[in-house]
């Protein structure tokens, strides 16, 4: 099995992911699973062993020419469709969109290799129309949507979606095998 998980947000949404993907690597020992991340929040996966690969989404090499004078949008548009086909490639089982955004679904929806992908929150239908996919995404678009708290902690949201029962191990610090001293005046 392959799995992808997509944390496009925040910092703390990241942290709060890694108990789900504790999680998912103890109830599917075998699988591969994947981390899509924003480069801004890298980071916050180091020494974190749970997942086989990580991807940082190219931000900036995706948004690049639009953003020059000229404005390329044919050429970012390019960039974007060839780093969506390298992740259609993978194949994935399961898709799991933690993000819950607009770009999210999309991005969703444009590696969903066929219609035997499962995929848990937000995507987009054939005809590029919006869909809450899962019961948990018509939660959050319903209970949340962008304005609203919602009643139930991250974790245990994301947990529900991935049908994790969370055990005491998912919820421990990083191990790190490396440690470099801060050195002061």
């Amino acid at each position: 099995m392959k799995i992808l998980v997509l944390q496009l947000a925040r910092l703390g949404d990241i942290y709060m992911t890694w108990p789900v993907l504790r999680g998912l690597r103890r109830q599917y020992p075998d699988a591969e699973i994947h981390l899509v991340t924003r480069p801004r929040f890298e980071a916050a996966v180091e020494g974190l062993t749970a997942f086989d690969k990580h991807i940082s989404l190219p931000t900036r090499e995706l948004l690049e020419p639009i953003v020059q004078d000229d404005g390329d949008v044919t050429e970012s548009l390019v960039r974007m469709t060839e780093f969506t086909q390298q992740l259609r490639d993978e194949k994935y089982d399961w898709i799991l969109n933690f993000t819950f955004s607009p770009f999210s679904s999309y991005l969703t929806q444009a590696i969903t290799h066929s219609e035997t992908t499962r995929v848990t929150g937000y995507t987009r239908f054939a005809d590029g129309t919006f869909s809450a996919g899962d019961d948990w995404g018509h939660y959050f678009y319903a209970q949340v949507g962008l304005d609203r708290n919602s009643r139930i902690h991250v974790s245990d949201l994301f947990g529900a979606m991935a049908e994790v029962l969370f055990t005491d191990a998912d919820w421990q610090p990083p191990v790190f095998t490396e440690f470099s001293a801060l050195h002061l005046p």
